[in-house]
C-alpha cells in the first residue's frame, strides 16, 4: 500500500533500545533526546492493549492507512490541503459537516488539528461494525483495520 510506518522492533531489539535509553539517561542525556523515542511509545500501546482487551474488543488502527482507504492520502495531513481533504472525507463518512467536525475537534482536546483528526478517524474505525471494516494484515493479532470500501 506504500504506507510509511515505524516497523515494530522485536523483543530483542526492544531490549537493545532499553539499554541505549539507560545509557543515555545515566550519562546525563536529556529526555527530549531519548534514542528511539518514536518506538518507545509502542511499549505503552502494547501494555494498554493487553489491559483493555481483558474487557473489550481492541483493534489496531493507523490513521495513515485510514486516509489511504478513503483515497485522501495525497497531501500531507499537516498541510492545509491535506487537512481539509481528510476532514471533508471524515465528515462525509460520519454524517457531520466539515465545519461542525472541525469545531467539535477543536473543542474536544489539546493537540494539533491533524492529531485530533487522526484520533477521530481512529475512534470511528474502531466503532464500525465488524462487517464495515477490513484488515491490512492477518487478523486478529497482526492487522491494521480500515473502513471497507463498500462502507465509504
Amino acid at each position: 500500500m506504500h504506507l510509511s510506518y515505524f516497523q515494530t522492533p522485536s523483543w530483542v531489539e526492544f531490549e537493545e533500545i532499553h539499554q541505549q535509553v539507560d545509557k543515555h539517561v545515566s550519562g546525563g542525556g536529556r529526555e527530549s533526546y531519548l534514542p528511539h523515542a518514536n518506538k518507545l511509545w509502542m511499549l505503552v500501546g502494547f501494555a494498554l492493549f493487553k489491559s483493555l482487551r481483558r474487557q473489550w474488543e481492541c483493534l489496531e488502527v493507523f490513521p495513515q492507512a485510514i486516509v489511504h482507504a478513503m483515497s485522501v492520502a495525497g497531501a500531507h495531513k499537516s498541510s492545509q490541503n491535506g487537512y481539509e481533504g481528510q476532514l471533508a472525507a471524515a465528515s462525509r463518512n460520519t454524517g457531520v459537516t466539515s465545519s461542525q467536525l472541525a469545531s467539535e475537534l477543536n473543542a474536544a482536546c489539546f493537540g494539533s488539528r491533524h492529531d485530533r483528526l487522526d484520533a477521530y478517524l481512529s475512534a470511528w474505525v474502531a466503532a464500525l461494525d465488524s462487517h464495515e471494516r477490513e484488515a491490512f494484515g492477518v487478523p486478529p493479532d497482526d492487522a491494521i483495520w480500515v473502513p471497507k470500501q463498500s462502507t465509504l
